[in-house]
Formats: C-alpha cells, sequence, structure tokens
C-alpha cells in the first residue's frame, strides 16, 4: 500500500526525510538509497504497476522552500507545483483506491 505524506523539515538536514521514513518503516517510492525490500503489490492496474516500475526518480517533492537570505536578512519563499509524471501517478493511486 502507498500513502501521501506531508512533512515539515526542522532541520535542513541532508536526506532527513528518507532517512526518518524508512527508520519508521515506509520508504520513499523511487528512493534507491534508502530503499525497503517489499514483495510485488498484488491486484494493481497496469498501467499505474508500469509507471511506478517506470518512475526513475524519488516519489518526494518540495511545494515550498524557504530561508532567510544571507546578506538581505529577509525570508524567501519559493512554491512548485507538483511534476507531471507525479501528478499522473497520484491521480491513479487516488482512483485505484475507490
Amino acid at each position: 500500500t502507498f500513502s501521501l505524506i506531508e512533512c515539515k523539515l526542522e532541520t535542513g538536514r541532508t536526506h532527513q526525510i528518507r532517512v526518518h521514513m524508512k527508520y519508521l518503516g515506509n520508504s520513499i517510492l523511487g528512493d534507491d538509497k534508502y530503499k525497503k525490500n517489499f514483495k510485488k503489490i498484488k491486484n494493481i492496474d497496469h498501467l499505474l504497476e508500469k509507471d511506478l516500475i517506470n518512475l526513475n526518480r524519488q516519489f518526494l517533492h518540495a511545494k515550498i522552500l524557504g530561508f532567510i537570505h544571507p546578506k538581505k536578512n529577509e525570508e524567501m519563499l519559493f512554491n512548485s507545483i507538483l511534476p507531471k509524471e507525479l501528478q499522473i501517478i497520484l491521480k491513479k493511486l487516488r482512483n485505484s483506491s475507490k
């Protein structure tokens, strides 16, 4: 099974989300470094399975990034939409759970 998780980082530590999720037993889809061994998913739509197998990245996305500018001392915030390939997989997962 899959879960969509929203995380808010407390620090900027490298791999923070990936390490913590693996520790909790829920590695991130497409993460080759911190992946969890799992069995083949049963009763899954063939097209969804193909998308998951062909995913050549982690299913991890920073929706909002922010920091304090080192010279201006101003808060900088940047927003980003979910990439298309992740949107497609998420839509198929939501439709398959109905």
